[in-house]
């Protein structure tokens, strides 16, 4: 039979000789030292003799601040032992409930799942079978919902674990992911006649003196976050029988030779077939051979195997400089953001917009059949032809994006030059950096050689606003000394005149 604690400690209180117990009604029932106890009632039953009201107020004054001193110790002690308590009880329900079959660990979350739980359980007096019964189906309801969110929680981590096994399996073999690698010549070898004249029309002699080798990886396996929606009933009949990640290992070791052959040799090639089916029609597949470097894929860093055969007609393609794809609103390469089973709204797109760009500006290079990685390895060393700013230093992905925050300026400016247009009080506006427009005083792009490169660093300057533009609400700001070009250029005034077209220096920057 159980004790409620509360009874427990009356009846060691109540044999206790050492103790006073409380008198009468008392609002404050304290139970007192009778050593104290005695001590005090002498000294107060004197004071009460004597008659000395002053005397006796003085003691009473020292009396009361010396208890309220002692309970102010002794609360952390009292606050203890009121915690031990409230723990006895929970105990208590506790045993009770797993008497009935239920796990400690759902008995501790149940609160989280019942509206009742703690004013139930947080009641201070004994708890008899009346209270019980009535309390119970609170609990249960609580229970139930605590025990079926754990077994949930848990079938999930098992299949999570499954998941892992597989991953893990996957991606520790050796052509896990393959590496393709653009390495540049040496550039001390000498060069072959043919090559001396591709040198000059690209201008790499000087500039492939601080390029560098760049390579990316292909992952020749999906990401295991993709295994559930394969759509494959072979995958799937193993991954949703529930055990444990034991049990399931055991098994699987004796279908990994299968389930590759089954479902991932193909996956990388198929996938690379199904995006080149999107891209425009006729496109060559990149270069990969050139006096200046080679385009290789290997697998395993340590000792290096050469896969030629991985170099496909449609990985070429897709590694051309001018075939970029769009994902989360972010223009990326082949073969980022394509680890899903197949091609599809939640994959990287196709952007025309930036391929297009791309590929005008390979026209002036002289790489029509680049590859990105080719663009890549030449750091910041191209240089806007058509601005009328100072010369800006881009790398390859930030030329590209030049270009199309140019178009939106340009657009953006049309638009509200149309609605003053309608009232008499539009604007000539030229594209200057129309990429369908050929100029060759002004190609698209240069690529700037060693010596004639300068660090983009910030400085001070001058700068001066163009009145045109700001006519229209629109706004252009350059360094006074090239505010005359953008004049000149994008809205044809021959000579610009100060006050007129532009504004006079308002500022550093």
């Amino acid at each position: 039979m159980q004790v409620d604690a509360r009874a427990s400690f009356i009846l060691y209180m109540t044999f206790c000789v050492d103790l006073i117990p409380p008198r009468g009604n008392a609002p404050r029932s304290y139970w007192y030292l009778s050593k104290g106890y005695e001590a005090v009632f002498e000294e107060a039953s004197q004071l009460r003799e004597a008659g000395d009201h002053e005397a006796w107020k003085v003691w009473l004054a020292e009396r009361k601040t010396y208890v309220r001193i002692s309970r102010e110790k002794a609360a952390p002690l009292v606050e203890w032992v009121e915690g031990r308590e409230a723990e006895y009880k929970a105990e208590l329900r506790s045993d009770r409930l797993i008497e009935l079959g239920w796990e400690l660990v759902d008995i501790r979350q149940g609160e989280y799942y019942s509206e009742k739980w703690k004013s139930l359980v947080g009641k201070t007096k004994p708890l008899d079978e009346k209270e019980w019964d009535d309390m119970l189906p609170h609990l249960l309801r609580g229970l139930e919902r605590a025990r079926q969110k754990r077994l949930n929680n848990e079938a999930k981590q098992r299949q999570s674990d499954r998941l892992r096994i597989i991953d893990d399996w996957l991606y520790s073999s050796s052509d896990a992911k393959v590496c393709i690698t653009l390495k540049w010549a040496d550039s001390s070898t000498p060069a072959t006649s043919d090559s001396v004249e591709a040198l000059a029309n690209y201008k790499v002699r000087n500039v492939k003196k601080c390029v560098r080798d760049v390579a990316i990886k292909v992952s020749s396996y999906p990401s295991s976050e993709y295994l559930l929606q394969s759509g494959q009933s072979y995958l799937e009949a193993l991954l949703d029988e529930d055990r444990s990640a034991k049990e399931f290992e055991l098994e699987f070791r004796g279908k990994r030779t299968n389930l590759r052959k089954q479902m991932f040799m193909g996956w990388r090639p198929n996938l690379e077939a199904a995006l080149v089916k999107e891209l425009p029609e006729n496109l060559a597949p990149a270069e990969i051979e050139s006096p200046d470097f080679s385009l290789r894929a290997h697998v395993d860093s340590k000792n290096p195997k050469i896969l030629d055969n991985r170099l496909s007609l449609d990985l070429r393609k897709l590694l051309r400089a001018d075939v970029r794809f769009m994902r989360h609103g972010r223009a990326v390469c082949y073969p980022e953001g394509f680890d899903t089973w197949t091609v599809n709204k939640s994959s990287s797109t196709f952007d025309p917009a930036s391929s297009a760009i791309a590929k005008a500006l390979l026209g002036p290079l002289q790489r029509p059949d680049a590859s990105y990685l080719e663009m890549q390895a030449l750091g910041v060393s191209f240089v806007c032809g058509r601005c009328s700013r100072e010369s800006t230093y881009y790398t390859w992905d930030g030329i590209i994006e030049h270009y199309l925050s140019e178009y939106a300026w340009w657009k953006k400016a049309c638009t509200r030059n149309a609605r003053f247009t309608q009232g008499g009080e539009g604007i000539t506006l030229v594209f200057t950096h129309d990429i369908d427009k050929i100029d060759h005083t002004k190609p698209l792009v240069n690529l700037v050689t060693e010596r004639e490169s300068r660090p983009n660093t910030p400085r001070r300057a001058a700068t001066s606003n163009c009145k045109l533009c700001s006519s229209i609400g629109h706004y252009y700001g350059a360094e006074t000394a090239y505010i005359t070009s953008h004049l000149q250029e994008v809205h044809l005034v021959e000579s610009p005149v100060l006050g007129e077209h532009y504004t006079e220096s308002v500022g550093w920057w």
